[in-house]
């Protein structure tokens, strides 16, 4: 069992770089093309493989919108040999798994998946089990204009010297973040260079206090 579930890591590691290179679509369910086309890439990746592991599973019709969802054979890699059941409220289109991963990881787990699969409801995942950490950004987002102060015929003051390098930082960093919110890699360009950022800047004030601290003593 061990062994088995140490060939299913690493084969859903080889298919999961596999398609963050080539894009193709595991199946013919519509809800699969939505999600390429609403999530980042990452993050679909990691979403195709969970649905492909609806193969590895029967379903159970109970009754009262409660069904049985059990392995077909041997074990489910992350899940094991455990049946799982999925409770569905169709008119509200709620699902609810044993497993938790939605409310856990933020994706629809292969048990619920299944079920809608089985039930025929695979032409789109409702609306409320879409999150928008994992979405791309829409396509007509623009970066917020900040005009700058601009004085042509006179001296600036330091306030609006201040206020244009404040006007031009905003715009820049505007057009950056429509192009890091692209995806999580992109994100975490921008985490580290920020953490680099604050870093500097806080020994750069540390710098500029201690050296008012030695104008300061050097004047008593």
């Amino acid at each position: 069992m061990k062994l088995q579930e140490k060939i299913d890591s690493a084969e859903d590691g080889h298919d999961f770089m596999g398609m963050d290179k080539v894009v193709r679509l595991w199946g013919d369910f519509p809800m699969e093309d939505q999600i390429l086309q609403t999530y980042t890439l990452p993050i679909y990746n990691i979403f195709q493989l969970e649905l492909r592991k609806i193969t590895s599973y029967n379903a159970r019709d109970c009754g009262g919108g409660v069904f049985e969802v059990f392995p077909v054979q041997g074990t489910v890699y992350g899940y094991g040999r455990r049946t799982y059941v999925v409770d569905v409220d169709l008119e509200n289109l709620m699902y609810n798994c044993q497993c938790c991963k939605f409310y856990k990881d933020g994706i629809l787990c292969c048990h619920i998946m299944k079920v809608m699969s089985y039930i025929g409801e695979v032409r789109e995942i409702p609306e409320h089990y879409i999150l928008p950490r994992w979405s791309l950004p829409p396509p007509d987002i623009v970066p917020s204009i900040v005009e700058p102060v601009q004085k042509k015929t006179e001296k600036m003051s330091r306030k609006d010297m201040r206020l244009l390098r404040y006007g031009n930082l905003c715009n820049d960093f505007s057009k950056l973040a429509v192009e890091l919110a692209v995806s999580e890699k992109t994100k975490e360009i921008a985490d580290k260079h920020m953490i680099a950022m604050s870093k500097e800047l806080a020994a750069l004030k540390k710098a500029n206090a201690d050296a008012l601290k030695r104008r300061k003593s050097k004047s008593l």
